[in-house]
């Protein structure tokens, strides 16, 4: 008998993650679908990006908005603000409205009557590379400059804005870029990241590739560039100290592939996330977080200064030793992208469905006999929105998990859900491992407030991690 997912209760149950912590539902279909990246405005309000066309390239993706009605501090609405959107790999609120990357372009949605639907559609820059759609323009994060930050996604472009003539285009071939929000002069940065960028609570700023799940900004390719004569413009840096393409510690069977990549290490790491929420405890405090969808982890790194501070690059060092921070049994369990969220949890965004492979990656002849949309195809719920979600007073929410209503639902109803993590306030949680010790940390930072900067991510579902007081 074929799988066929779990419903999101069920699915909850597969997942196992560090003693100390706890893993909570926040969102699932039909309130969230095919997401791939979630953002909040000032007004506490959840975004989300959903990739309802992949791996097509028809313009079904959406963006929706998720609110809290009743003021328990669980989303209990969700509108869906704009669809029919091409490959949406990115939300971020911005003025009045959002910003939306869909290749070629990004896109400012603005609901002017306020009905709840966008109805301005503006294209703010323009030129992105058209590579398959897990490959292209993603992850806008504000940076503590002010301007926003973009991951190149490994299809390049010329970037310019739309009334600009095409030789002002500025060229982002192995570059990330950044751009002012006011003015939208671009300017090529330090990169290429495939999917997901991230900043620590300094400023400093790390990226990630498919086999290479975490690597550092050392310096800015401009200064770099106004050095003609130098023979080396490497501006990034691998850190991690237990390899480029680490081992993985998956509860899953190993996954069918099509290449001859080994799939106990990284080989599709994404959505990185530097934990700024201010409630995890040490060691994890300040660590790195990164998704590897293909096995359906989350891998753990502190960042170290191994060096008593001489040196600006960090070390990566594996946090939990033969195991992973968060895994699960399920093999329909992909997490694509993480957040922190305004209540300091880890939010954990999960495209829940069988395959997360681009047909282009698999041999012609078999790509007939494969439903790469197996488990995608939900009923999308679109509600009003009395009024906006307010962020929860307590650093720990309790979230109910919303369970189905008959057994004919739980049957066709997989947990396309967000997750998030947070510590346990009884000091136990779903995990079996104790907390490691830590004889070296990089250095702390002062903690931003509840509104503080967060950080972007993706997938079907989401979720997030937080710690108990």
């Amino acid at each position: 008998m074929a799988y066929d997912g779990l419903p999101p209760d069920e699915a909850l149950a597969t997942l196992r993650v560090e003693a100390g912590f706890r893993v909570e539902l926040v969102a699932h279909e039909p309130d969230v679908a095919d997401p791939v990246a979630i953002a909040w405005d000032r007004r506490g309000q959840l975004w989300v990006a959903g990739m309802g066309d992949y791996p097509a390239e028809s313009p079904a993706g959406r963006v929706r908005r998720l609110v809290d009605t009743d003021g328990d501090g669980r989303p209990d609405r969700s509108i869906v603000f704009a669809a029919g959107l091409a490959a949406p790999t990115s939300v971020l609120p911005h003025g009045d409205g959002v910003l939306v990357c869909a290749a070629p372009d990004i896109l400012y949605l603005e609901d002017i009557d306020l009905d709840g639907r966008a109805d301005v559609r503006r294209v703010v820059l323009t030129g992105f590379g058209l590579g398959t759609t897990q490959l292209r323009v993603n992850s806008l994060l504000r940076g503590l400059d002010g301007r926003i930050y973009g991951a190149n996604g490994r299809s390049g472009g010329r970037i310019r804005r739309p009334e600009d003539p095409p030789e002002k285009a500025v060229d982002i071939a192995q570059r990330d870029f950044r751009f002012d929000p006011e003015s939208l002069v671009v300017e090529a940065t330090a990169g290429p990241s495939q999917f997901g960028q991230a900043f620590d609570a300094w400023g400093r700023r790390f990226l990630s590739w498919n086999t290479i799940h975490i690597r550092q900004e050392v310096i800015s390719p401009r200064d770099l560039e106004r050095h003609p004569h130098l023979d080396r413009t490497e501006v990034v840096a691998p850190i991690s100290d237990h390899g480029d393409s680490a081992r993985l510690y998956a509860l899953t069977p190993p996954p069918r592939t099509f290449n001859s990549e080994p799939t106990d290490h990284f080989n599709a790491s994404c959505g990185i996330a530097i934990e700024a929420g201010g409630i995890f405890p040490e060691p994890y405090a300040g660590s790195a977080f990164v998704c590897e969808p293909l096995v359906g982890i989350v891998h753990r790194d502190r960042l170290l200064r191994l060096d008593a501070g001489k040196s600006p690059v960090y070390t990566a060092t594996r946090g939990e030793a033969e195991r992973e921070f968060l895994a699960s049994s399920d093999p329909w369990f992909h997490p694509v992208n993480l957040q922190s969220g305004p209540d300091g949890a880890l939010y954990v965004v999960d495209f829940y469905r069988e395959m997360v492979e681009h047909p282009d990656y698999v041999p012609r002849e078999l790509r007939g006999g494969i439903d790469f949309t197996r488990g995608a195809a939900m009923a999308v719920s679109i509600a009003s929105c009395p009024r906006a979600w307010s962020p929860c007073a307590s650093t720990t929410w309790t979230v109910s998990r919303t369970r189905p209503s008959s057994t004919a639902s739980r049957a066709r109803t997989p947990a396309f859900a967000s997750w998030r993590v947070k510590p346990s306030s009884n000091g136990s949680g779903g995990g079996k491992h104790q907390l490691p010790s830590r004889s070296s940390s990089a250095p702390r930072s002062p903690r931003v407030g509840r509104e503080g900067r967060r950080l972007s991510g993706a997938s079907t579902g989401w979720g997030r991690w937080e710690s108990g007081s």
